[in-house]
């Protein structure tokens, strides 16, 4: 099997589980909703709308290049705009909340039906690292390749 056909097939599964697991999600993300929106009236009860919040976002490491001194960008908006754009992004978020509760759920069930014939492999990434010698300046850091350590165990009913 190749690696596109081994993804399309992990996203397949997926689409899958979401699709059996739909009513739980929903469900889910309606009671997050609704919760986000009594806090919601609670903060606007307890803080002046015309208030500018300052927020402080992370700048990816590739835009980190561009700017090259800046780690955080200061942003400044109206406190109903703020907890609007948070509203918005909740569903997102509940979205990857449930994904990896389906795949916990999943690899939990494997491991319990482990057999000596059928191991349970679990990878995961760590980190980046540049293969360059440590007393190479910081623009030389950037130019180099890096290598992907992944870590992995092995659980199986075989003792040896």
């Amino acid at each position: 099997m190749t690696t596109e056909q081994l993804k399309e097939t992990v996203s397949q599964k997926y689409r899958q589980k979401l699709k059996e697991y739909s009513v739980l999600h929903d469900a889910y993300l309606q009671l997050e909703k609704s919760r986000d929106s009594k806090r919601r009236e609670v903060m606007k009860m307890n803080m002046e709308t015309n208030v500018d919040l300052k927020i402080l976002a992370r700048i990816r490491p590739k835009e980190r290049m561009r700017r090259k001194d800046e780690s955080d960008i200061p942003i400044s908006k109206p406190f109903n705009k703020a907890l609007d754009e948070l509203h918005d992004s909740t569903g997102k978020l509940m979205l990857h909340f449930f994904v990896k509760n389906v795949q916990s759920d999943y690899f939990q069930n494997t491991k319990e039906g482990l057999t000596s014939e059928k191991p349970v492999i679990q990878i995961d990434f760590v980190e980046n690292d540049a293969l360059i010698s440590q007393g190479e300046i910081q623009s030389a850091h950037w130019s180099h390749a890096e290598v992907t350590l992944f870590t992995f165990r092995i659980w199986t009913t075989d003792k040896s």
